[in-house]
């Protein structure tokens, strides 16, 4: 398993379609070259509603329908500029269905809450994949420094939280 973030250093820098897009088909090509089955999606949360339950953080009910029913999903063709921009999250999701093996990899960008940061997830990769998207991606340049790859919590996870497990808001 891995986490880390692609963060831009300049103070008012966020991440571009650019950067994405060619963030995006480096990943895809280093995973492909190596497991040639994967399958690539593009999932957008493109309202403020749908936005706002995918950073919670616990499972539930609600948030399952919420997400299924307001996120959109693309291949990484049909994500063009225009999808990005009206985009307030962006998740990069590569699976492989042909492995009993949960492989996934994710790439996401908050382009509301942290415009800044490329997060980066990964489970059941194998040794090669890993090693070749450290290698590749996990290196700070001119542009970003890497970071932990956890996202900062918002207001309304913490209140989603509150009302499932019942503590009350001290406000």
């Amino acid at each position: 398993m891995f986490r880390f973030s692609r963060d831009k250093k300049r103070f008012f820098s966020k991440v571009s379609f650019k950067d994405f897009t060619e963030t995006t088909k480096k990943l895809d090509e280093l995973v492909k070259n190596i497991r040639p089955s994967v399958r690539i999606e593009v999932r957008t949360c493109e309202d403020k509603e749908t936005h706002r339950y995918s950073q919670v953080t616990i499972w539930d009910e609600e948030v399952v329908r919420s997400l299924k029913e307001g996120r959109k999903i693309y291949t990484l063709e049909q994500c063009t500029e225009a999808v990005w921009k009206r985009s307030l999250y962006v998740q990069v999701t590569i699976t492989d269905e042909t492995d009993p093996q949960p492989l996934m990899i994710c790439l996401s960008c908050d382009r509301r809450i942290e415009p800044k940061r490329m997060m980066f997830y990964g489970q059941c990769t194998g040794t090669e994949i890993f090693t070749n998207i450290l290698d590749a991606l996990a290196k700070p340049d001119d542009d970003f420094s890497i970071g932990d790859g956890y996202p900062k919590p918002s207001k309304f996870n913490w209140r989603f939280i509150q009302s499932k497990v019942g503590i009350p808001n001290p406000l």
